[in-house]
């Protein structure tokens, strides 16, 4: 009888000191605020407007969406020429190409090329 009491005893301790251990506070992570999130859509054919720049938001955070980045310089690449980027008024975080003579084929090889303090 004795054997059986100090069994439960360990079954009913065992569990609550496994969970207790595996409790903490929160998730504490560092961000490093040179990284930035690109995400861009080039068509065919079509004006570069779909560019769009934001912060890393820390893991464990609760917010669902990033801050946009406004001040960055960012270049479009193709064909060796270099096409400066400018910032969307009409939608924080975004980038456009302004001017009519940025052509983008099916097939072209491009790079973005992202400057931001």
């Amino acid at each position: 009888m004795k054997n059986k009491i100090n069994i439960i005893r360990l079954l009913l301790v065992f569990p609550l000191t496994y969970l207790s251990f595996g409790c903490e506070d929160s998730i504490t992570t560092a961000v490093n605020k040179n990284l930035v999130v690109v995400q861009g859509f080039l068509y065919a054919d079509e004006q570069v407007k779909d560019i769009s720049l934001s912060e890393v938001l820390p893991l464990g955070s609760l917010d669902t969406i990033a801050t946009p980045i406004l001040d960055a310089e960012v270049i479009l690449s193709n064909n060796n020429n270099k096409y400066l980027l400018i910032a969307d008024e009409t939608r924080p975080g975004f980038y456009l190409y302004p001017d009519s003579d940025l052509e983008i084929k099916s097939g072209d090889e491009l790079s973005l090329e992202v400057n931001y303090n």
